[in-house]
């Protein structure tokens, strides 16, 4: 899936994938989905899923513009190629989706993206950006400005960024005006007398933080408490509470909580019910 987002208004879950092969060139289904949701609000189970069609892409960043109402999406890949294309899901009447600039620098899978609602950007970091026989994970870090035109740009930062990693978490914590970036998978190499191939695999529970006042920093927070444990397979997915000042992480059917006040701290969340399994980002 490219990814979900809920705005004040609506769900949105754009693309899915039918078959789990990164490197391969596999099909990838092309739909977004809305659904309204005061209606859900209310119990009502008369609300309808309007489909938005959007150029086939897999292992994507999604982020929503609050300011102009609208998704974004960026990089990702298609059957045959990487998608250097910036695209927006234009909410206000009837949803469609816009082309809004193109940045070769973005064409890259398995990165994460957050916005930025300080400085009206968006920060993007990490992913993949090699091939099948070519393994490549940057460490760079970059912004996209809302301004007219719209701007994409190195972000210059500070500090040692994360090792290279694809289809990690990321949130923007607005209480102190800062990116956390959780665990993701790294590129294993093995080669034969004849060609070297890129496998994907787990690899990291780790957290880090990029300050944004001033000159971006990174930074490895130093966490409390057991972190999520490194998934055998699949990924998980995180999202930020700003009532409770942390950050929720989902994996499999567990569920962890960072608080994001003090010192951080993980703590493993005794959620009721029936937990939800077998999600692909």
């Amino acid at each position: 899936m490219i990814g979900t987002q809920r705005t004040p208004s609506a769900l949105i879950i754009v693309a899915g994938l039918c078959c789990l092969a990164p490197f391969d060139a596999r099909p990838v289904l092309a739909d977004s989905l809305l659904v309204s949701l005061p209606n859900v609000r209310n119990g009502s189970h008369e609300h309808e899923w309007d489909r938005v069609n959007i150029p086939s892409l897999y292992s994507s960043a999604s982020v929503y513009d609050p300011v102009r109402n609208r998704m974004i999406v960026l990089g990702g890949v298609s059957v045959t190629e990487y998608n250097a294309l910036i695209l927006g899901l234009e909410l206000d009447g009837s949803p469609a989706w816009r082309r809004l600039s193109e940045s070769q620098s973005l064409a890259r899978l398995g990165h994460s993206a957050v916005y930025d609602p300080v400085r009206d950007r968006v920060i993007v970091f990490g992913g993949f950006v090699g091939g099948y026989f070519n393994c490549v994970l940057p460490t760079d870090t970059w912004a996209i400005g809302f301004s007219t035109p719209l701007t994409v740009a190195a972000l210059p930062t500070e500090g040692e960024p994360p090792p290279g990693r694809l289809r990690h978490v990321a949130i923007y914590d607005s209480q102190h005006d800062r990116m956390i970036v959780f665990g993701g998978n790294d590129i294993l190499e093995e080669c034969s007398y004849i060609k070297c191939r890129c496998y994907r695999r787990p690899h990291y529970n780790d957290t880090w933080s990029l300050s944004l006042a001033g000159v971006p920093t990174w930074s490895q927070l130093e966490v409390q408490g057991t972190p999520p444990p490194i998934p055998s397979s699949g990924e998980g997915v995180g999202e930020y509470d700003p009532l409770r000042r942390r950050m929720l992480y989902l994996q499999g059917g567990s569920l962890w909580s960072l608080s994001l006040d003090g010192v951080p701290t993980w703590t493993a969340l005794d959620v009721p019910g029936t937990p939800i399994f077998g999600f692909v980002k």
